[in-house]
């Protein structure tokens, strides 16, 4: 499907919000058939895409990037892509998924690994952020917050410049949210690795126009057909970013934020041994 004609880009400061950021947006023309065919009452006031510079403080960039780099550890991450899904608890490991919780409880019956567990606060961190993201999309978009609920999958990704191992691996194919992952509404990416820094390729292309990831920045943008998009080859180092997407459709569909990985294992000071570099 052909992408809208993208109108004048749009500068302006989210005072209210992010004092210290600066968003760049682009508005489109929503395709209100195509979009949220499945969620009545979905359709927004206006769709399009921003872009947020410095949307995390460094000490969250840096408690994500932790989360990010200790829990793939955790999995063989030898293809172009893997993802961690923390509410699932799903990792990719090789060319197949496991149970994220099934590996700490073997991690814990050996006593080994405790220093790649996730920690509540982490959790917390993640679920603070989840927070403000939603409140930013309810504003951007003019939507009611109370009616916007996390969508599943919400997950960390890893791209590298590794040869795919299948089809899942190959990231850099055009795609359009409400068809790949159905309960979609709207969408954000954090990032936690900078272009020609982190990593080289790799850029953002929505409707055409290639965003370049720096740490702590933020994108969102509507999840319909009004915003066609892929993630060009990484060609050199590692791309670490977010994707968290909001839905409206009520639970059990959609993820409350204050429910949002409640079941996710954490590390436990009183049981767990104390973080060491154990052999995993």
């Amino acid at each position: 499907m052909k992408a809208s004609t993208t109108l004048p880009i749009l500068m302006t400061i989210l005072a209210t919000i992010l004092p210290t950021a600066n968003s760049e947006n682009a508005t489109v023309e929503c395709k209100a058939t195509a979009l949220y065919k499945d969620q009545a009452g979905c359709v927004p006031d206006r769709c399009g895409s921003f872009h947020v510079e410095n949307f995390l403080s460094e000490e969250e960039q840096k408690v994500l990037k932790v989360m990010a780099q200790k829990t793939f550890s955790l999995g063989v991450q030898d293809g172009a892509a893997a993802i961690f899904d923390p509410h699932q608890c799903i990792l990719s490991h090789k060319d197949q998924f496991i149970d994220y919780k099934r590996k700490i409880a073997n991690l814990r019956e050996r006593g080994v690994g405790s220093d790649r567990f996730l920690t509540k606060e982490e959790l917390d961190t993640y679920r603070s952020v989840a927070g403000r993201l939603r409140r930013v999309v309810a504003e951007e978009f003019n939507h009611p917050e109370e009616e916007l609920f996390l969508a599943s999958p919400t997950f960390f990704s890893r791209l590298s410049d590794a040869k795919p191992r299948n089809e899942h691996d190959e990231y850099w194919h055009e795609h359009i949210d409400t068809q790949q992952y159905g309960s979609f509404a709207f969408t954000t990416l954090l990032y936690l690795s900078s272009q020609d820094e982190d990593f080289t390729g790799g850029s953002l292309v929505i409707n055409g126009k290639p965003i370049s990831p720096t740490t702590g920045a933020m994108v969102g943008f509507s999840s319909g057909s009004e915003n066609p998009h892929h993630v060009d080859k990484v060609e050199t180092g590692i791309r670490f970013a977010i994707t968290t997407a909001f839905t409206c459709q009520p639970p059990p569909v959609g993820i409350p934020i204050d429910t949002f990985m409640q079941d996710t294992p954490t590390f436990n000071e009183e049981t767990d041994a104390q973080p060491e570099q154990n052999e995993l």
